[in-house]
């Protein structure tokens, strides 16, 4: 159990450094997003081949636990406006976020799998 002092210094503490953040390296790898949560992560060579957006397309429709197509923002402007239609068209969320990582597009869920 915490005393007065010890929760005081945690607070102090979240408040210089902020809250600690819980699997930062998995959400970093994952554009944010907890592994539980993804159902299909693209790397970003992958999506260079030609039919890769169409599969991801057909992941799409099949899928109704994919609530959020987010991409990475240093995919070629051609593949992140098609990632857009694919959100618009199937009513699906879209996210784009930078991110240090080989993963250029996630499928993810609201609530974890």
């Amino acid at each position: 159990m915490m005393s007065e002092k010890d929760k005081l210094e945690e607070y102090l503490m979240n408040g210089i450094k902020g809250t600690p953040e819980i699997k930062k390296e998995e959400k970093k790898k994952y554009l944010g997003e907890f592994s539980e949560r993804v159902i299909l992560a693209v790397e970003i060579a992958k999506l260079h081949e030609d039919e890769c957006l169409k599969q991801i397309n057909d992941a799409i429709e099949k899928n109704q636990s994919i609530d959020k197509i987010i991409v990475n923002s240093v995919l070629k402007n051609t593949i992140r406006i098609q990632c857009m239609k694919m959100a618009k068209n199937h009513d699906r969320d879209f996210k784009l976020v930078e991110g240090d990582t080989s993963i250029g597009i996630v499928l993810a869920s609201n609530t974890a799998l």
